[in-house]
């Protein structure tokens, strides 16, 4: 069964953990600065309907980036509080933070964000970290 995903647009500040977890894994980029400075104005866009906690980013008062190709900045594997093993990409569109997507490893689709105490395997697929 294909299930199609949806985004709910909203608007909301980054919540704790959500933050926690983006500078845990900016922190194992080379440079993390640029990034890690956009975390104060960042807030929450959309979020996927599936139940998964992916979130889709954008600064306060940002321009509209939305045909700029995303890139990936990083990526990792961990688990969340339910122990399921999930994979997290960290997106970034014109060198702004635009997606955290967290993605389940097994078929299933309500979890929790994982703890960056569980993260494991970073690296980022054009070049490793």
């Amino acid at each position: 069964m294909v299930h199609k995903i949806h985004r709910a647009k909203i608007k909301r500040e980054l919540k704790a953990d959500e933050k926690t977890l983006i500078t845990s894994l900016l922190s194992h980029l080379p440079n993390p600065n640029p990034y890690i400075e956009q975390l104060e104005n960042l807030q929450v866009v959309g979020q996927c309907d599936c139940g998964c906690p992916t979130i889709d980013l954008a600064m306060k008062e940002q321009k509209n980036i939305s045909s700029e190709v995303p890139e990936i900045l990083i990526e990792a594997d961990g688990r969340s509080p339910e122990g399921i093993p999930v994979g997290i990409i960290l997106w970034a569109k014109a060198s702004y933070l635009s997606e955290m997507e967290v993605y389940p490893w097994e078929d299933t689709l309500k979890f929790g964000l994982p703890e960056p105490k569980t993260l494991t395997n970073y690296g980022n697929r054009e070049t490793d970290i």
